[in-house]
């Protein structure tokens, strides 16, 4: 996401405040130092190369991605996607194979006919380019915007950034050489979700600007939230290559990014092991994952709007009443 209203600003606070009461404040574990780095909006802890992290700005930056030294907190390289002109790069996700996914999915005004993701191997450190393979997507019912990407079981997972009515949609791509694929909607979601991550043992987690929510899979069954550490605007989530950690991280100049360990209580029942078959998050009945126009709903930024009208009309409401 990019410049947040006012009426969004207020309620990012509010989300944050209320993170911070489950999460203590601590220091990161490191910060992104790059002048280049403004909009962190995607994160990848590397699976093959240790101490290095991937970041991504959204919209209004080229089509790259950027090398980070997780011991740092500097840039180290950056990779130039050839061939790609990016629209609104909004995520970062591992694909099941290790490639690094690209994620083109971000859509303020649900206007964008058709979203992508690019997968590309996972950069070095050093400068370079790459020639990725590019899977389009399109929804049902038409656009929607959108903030997290996460890939499990030969499928790629998009979940639609709303304040109600949320959605995680799906489409089998990695067993297939086709590059177009229409979604499908398989679960319902939280509300604005701001990124999204497959954890070690296969759980999957989703964040918002002030939490963030485990799931089992296939059933996607919600364990349970917990804070993240307030920020000026969370947008960024990445799951540890081993252990019960993700790390949490902000839009912003020198960009801070936070290990947080996942409350060991948030795990599925005893004997339910990692399942590596096909998710069916929050199983949608048959007549809601038939979707038409009328079931995207209003797009985020017209909450706002209407948050925002709220705001100024109480407020005139309480001037008259003072007087």
């Amino acid at each position: 996401m990019g410049t947040v209203g006012l009426p969004a600003g207020v309620l990012l606070c509010v989300c944050s405040l209320a993170g911070a009461q489950a999460a203590a404040a601590e220091r990161p574990d490191f910060r992104i130092h790059d002048p280049e780095v403004t909009e962190s909006s995607g994160l990848v802890i590397s699976r093959g190369h240790p101490s290095l992290a991937y970041t991504v700005n959204d919209s209004g930056d080229t089509a790259r991605v950027f090398v980070v030294d997780m011991r740092s907190g500097d840039v180290v390289g950056e990779t130039q996607l050839s061939g790609v002109e990016a629209v609104d790069v909004e995520a970062l996700g591992s694909a099941p194979d290790g490639r690094l996914m690209v994620a083109d999915i971000g859509d303020n005004y649900a206007e964008r006919e058709s979203v992508s993701v690019h997968l590309l191997p996972e950069p070095a450190a050093g400068d370079g380019s790459a020639v990725p393979r590019t899977i389009t997507l399109t929804y049902p019912g038409g656009p929607r915007d959108a903030e997290a990407v996460f890939a499990r079981a030969g499928q790629i997972f998009v979940v639609s950034k709303r304040i109600i009515g949320a959605k995680v949609f799906a489409a089998r791509v990695f067993a297939s050489s086709r590059t177009s694929f229409r979604l499908r909607p398989v679960a319902r979601a939280p509300g604005l979700v701001t990124d999204a991550t497959v954890m070690a043992d296969g759980r999957v987690v989703l964040r918002d600007y002030g939490r963030a929510t485990v799931f089992s899979v296939p059933e996607f069954e919600e364990l349970g939230s917990f804070g993240l550490p307030p920020t000026r605007q969370g947008e960024t989530l990445a799951a540890a290559v081993k252990g019960p950690w993700v790390y949490a991280g902000s839009e912003g100049a020198d960009s801070p990014v936070y290990r947080v360990r996942v409350p060991d209580r948030f795990r599925p029942p005893r004997g339910d092991g990692p399942d590596r078959s096909t998710p069916a998050p929050q199983r949608l009945a048959a007549d809601e994952s038939q979707e038409t126009e009328d079931d995207r709903g209003l797009p985020a930024w017209a909450w706002w709007v209407a948050v925002g009208a709220v705001v100024v009309a109480g407020g005139a409401v309480g001037r008259r009443l003072l007087r």
